[in-house]
């Protein structure tokens, strides 16, 4: 049985209701090798390149966290597609958040770390950027308090049609998925071996 509008928002998600157009897109599509990302990494670097230890090891962390933030997307899209058609609204809804919190997981990590070895800034505290609103979905998802939770929230972090919200901001899906397209790019020349733009 269906439940309505208010148990939906009351009693599973606030404004799950309102979920009825989402405009999240796969990118994974974008991305032909993706599933051979790894290995192909692997057999060029036995064939072809001379990477010092930690290079490789970033670039293993990079394409790990590459992938897996790109296939997460794509299941969570599916699970967004499932609760438009009305199918297991509940269980998808679940499904879609759990796998946008692990995207954005391993989206946020793969930067961190790309991050610390070029010994770059990705955004200024409350600059507003994409790259500061995912560092403070992937904190919040992680450490936030759930008993401090304004009223009538029942989670930390929310999906609406346009994107993932959270208390004060807002990561749109076009931004996410931009910020993975991003990072499927610089996984892509890292597989291959252009190892120098890791």
């Amino acid at each position: 049985m269906p439940l309505s509008n208010y148990a939906l928002d009351t009693f599973v998600a606030q404004k799950l209701s309102e979920l009825t157009a989402p405009s999240a897109t796969s990118v994974a599509q974008e991305f032909r090798g993706l599933d051979t990302w790894l290995t192909t990494f692997v057999l060029k670097t036995i064939f072809n390149l001379s990477l010092p230890q930690d290079r490789a090891a970033l670039a293993f962390a990079l394409l790990r966290r590459a992938q897996a933030a790109i296939e997460d997307y794509d299941d969570a899209c599916a699970a967004l597609r499932l609760i438009v058609e009305r199918q297991k609204t509940v269980s998808q809804y679940f499904r879609a958040l759990r796998k946008l919190e692990g995207a954005i997981a391993m989206l946020y990590q793969a930067y961190d770390f790309a991050r610390k070895a070029l010994g770059i800034k990705l955004f200024e505290q409350d600059d507003g950027t994409p790259y500061q609103r995912l560092n403070l979905l992937y904190n919040r998802s992680r450490h936030t308090d759930v008993s401090s939770l304004p009223p009538g929230h029942l989670h930390t972090v929310w999906l609406q049609n346009d994107g993932i919200y959270m208390d004060g901001a807002t990561l749109r899906f076009d931004e996410l998925e931009d910020l993975l397209r991003e990072l499927g790019r610089i996984a892509e020349r890292t597989s291959t071996g252009d190892a120098n733009n890791v």
